[in-house]
């Protein structure tokens, strides 16, 4: 049986995972871009499963300044495309 890469099933409960995470004021960010065969050596996962993406979890180094945000008519519309 070969590896299934085109499954976005893990990335679902990886967003869930990270927003439980930060409601508990942890931090973390998704690491996709990856040798996905040396992360599962790594792991020790069996050659039918492979890691997808990583998702480090913890306490932030930093606490990042005031974070500019747009105003949501900026990037929200209803109904039809803005012209």
């Amino acid at each position: 049986m070969g590896k299934l890469w085109a499954n976005a099933a893990p990335l679902i409960a990886g967003i869930q995972m990270y927003l439980a995470a930060v409601s508990c004021g942890l931090s973390g960010c998704c690491v996709g871009y990856l040798n996905t065969d040396r992360a599962s050596e790594i792991l020790g996962l069996p050659e039918n499963v492979a890691c997808l993406f990583l998702l480090p979890i913890g306490h932030a180094d930093e606490t990042p300044e005031g974070v500019e945000r747009r105003s949501l008519p900026e990037f929200v519309f209803y109904d039809a495309w803005p012209v």
